[in-house]
């Protein structure tokens, strides 16, 4: 995703697309690419992202993995302030 993609935009590939590029899911979740990275690294939960064809950078995302993960990740409600 370039920083000129608008969160409309974001909103609208979401809503079309079974497959995210790196990018759009890290721009869903607002999260940074390196979180994105450190997260796939995670052994017991890592972040769902695939590789094709041996590559390994801009990777894929699919999107019911993608929520099943984030389903899995997250906390619903406020987030506790200390």
């Amino acid at each position: 995703m370039t920083k000129s993609t608008s969160r409309s935009q974001v909103r609208l590939i979401a809503s079309t697309n079974a497959i995210f590029g790196a990018d759009e899911a890290c721009a869903m979740l607002r999260i940074s690419r390196d979180a994105m990275y450190r997260l796939a690294k995670d052994p017991d939960d890592p972040f769902p992202i695939r590789y094709i064809g041996g590559k390994t950078r801009d990777g894929i995302v699919l999107h019911d993995e993608l929520v099943a993960w984030v389903e899995r990740n997250s906390a619903v409600g406020s987030p506790r302030r200390g």
